[in-house]
């Protein structure tokens, strides 16, 4: 292996920050990045495959809601379980509740953290989960913008002229398409097994001196890659024998029930705590397809959901990190289930945000009816909000950049979610 094709093998290992051409982040990133700033992190978590707002989120006292689903497969009030009913909804004569394996996100609807945003989604109603997810994840609304616009996602964009050695991370094996483009951003599932490099020292010893010599964007992206796992490494807390501590472990809450986001949100916290300059991170928690026996799975998804964003909140608290949450979907599901006690993919869904500066404990859009003539087509519920305009209030609220982030999107009528 030749010295190109090595440094291309160790920038491509375990985790991957881009290429930048800063040639003296091997010492500048060492130094940690103030946290006096007023400016909360900005998280978003994905709930892939199209969850079902309305089993999530319903109008318990809808007539054409009621005879579309049977009680397993809507929010509805049973002998062992009570619906957990949301003031200052968007039509209080309706119900609006909660599924009760939410209830930790309830108490901080109660306590004015969380805000519920009804059908929102894309203007295009594609029901492709592929199309879907990469329009929303590169902030546009039609796929012919696909084919011809930057394919830099919409994270990427709200982060320009932040420059820490970590602008942005990924809960995953390699960076989300919100974060395509971005060259300050690292991508890992955990960090509970350490970012080590490959062969230890002598790896790091070889290509200090490589780097040094070599004038490429491999060198550049390699100096920037050590820089940060030295520095990473570092700071991880470690038990006496000198391991890593479990991010999930070793602090005064815990994330036992959360399912996926056990893993994903305690390092995002850890991470954040540490002063790399981390602004924006993005959290997959996948399983929302739900064709098939729903009732079960969506409520074993969303007590996980609810018990995983209470915890994060709580441990960022305790951290004295600010916070703003948001929990997407690529679309929702139809209204009327199917024959196999599921349903399929739809339009409009339910998303929420969580976190102190949001002026949580209401419902935000317009509702707009389950009757068949209200419906899109006939039977999906219809996008009253367009996605862009609750993620351009939050950017703005995370003091992101929100000017280019959504090419010609000029919103006309601000929800008014952030305080």
């Amino acid at each position: 292996m030749n010295r190109r094709d090595f440094l291309k093998a160790v920038v491509a290992s375990g985790c991957f920050l881009g290429a930048g051409g800063i040639r003296n982040l091997l010492q500048a990133s060492t130094a940690k990045t103030s946290a006096s700033v007023s400016a909360p992190l900005l998280v978003i978590v994905f709930l892939r495959g199209g969850a079902d707002g309305l089993q999530l989120v319903g109008p318990t006292g809808d007539l054409y809601y009621v005879s579309s689903r049977p009680p397993q497969m809507r929010v509805a009030d049973s002998a062992d379980v009570k619906a957990l009913i949301l003031s200052s909804s968007l039509d209080d004569r309706l119900g609006f509740a909660m599924n009760a394996s939410g209830s930790p996100l309830f108490d901080h609807y109660r306590q004015g953290r969380l805000a519920v945003i009804h059908a929102v989604g894309l203007t295009d109603a594609t029901r492709s989960h592929f199309v879907a997810e990469r329009l929303i994840e590169t902030g546009f609304t039609s796929e012919s913008q696909l084919n011809t616009s930057s394919q830099t996602g919409w994270l990427t964009r709200a982060v320009t002229g932040k420059h820490g050695p970590v602008s942005g991370f990924s809960a995953a094996a390699s960076s989300m398409l919100s974060q395509h483009g971005l060259s300050e951003a690292l991508a890992a599932p955990d960090l509970d097994g350490g970012l080590a490099v490959p062969m230890g020292d002598t790896t790091i010893k070889f290509l200090e001196k490589v780097v040094v010599q070599d004038n490429s964007i491999w060198a550049d992206a390699t100096a920037r890659t050590l820089s940060i796992l030295q520095t990473i490494d570092r700071r991880q807390p470690r038990d006496a024998s000198g391991r890593i501590v479990p991010a999930g472990m070793g602090t005064r809450v815990s994330y036992k029930g959360a399912g996926d986001l056990a893993r994903s949100l305690p390092a995002v916290a850890r991470l954040a705590s540490m002063e790399v300059g981390l602004s924006v991170s993005s959290i997959d928690f996948g399983g929302w397809d739900t064709h098939v026996s729903q009732s079960g799975t969506v409520n074993t998804l969303f007590r996980q959901l609810a018990t995983g964003l209470a915890v994060f909140q709580e441990d960022m608290a305790i951290r004295n990190i600010p916070v703003t949450t948001v929990v997407m979907t690529e679309f929702g599901r139809r209204v009327r289930a199917n024959k196999s006690d599921g349903t399929d993919h739809g339009h409009a869904a339910c998303w929420f945000v969580l976190g102190d500066k949001v002026r949580g404990g209401r419902m935000y859009g317009q509702w707009p009816g389950l009757a068949t003539s209200s419906l899109d087509n006939g039977v999906d519920l219809k996008v009253t909000t367009d996605y862009r305009l609750v993620l351009k209030e939050v950017i703005q609220a995370s003091m992101l950049d929100v000017s280019k982030t959504f090419p010609g999107y000029l919103p006309y009528n601000p929800l008014g979610l952030m305080g």
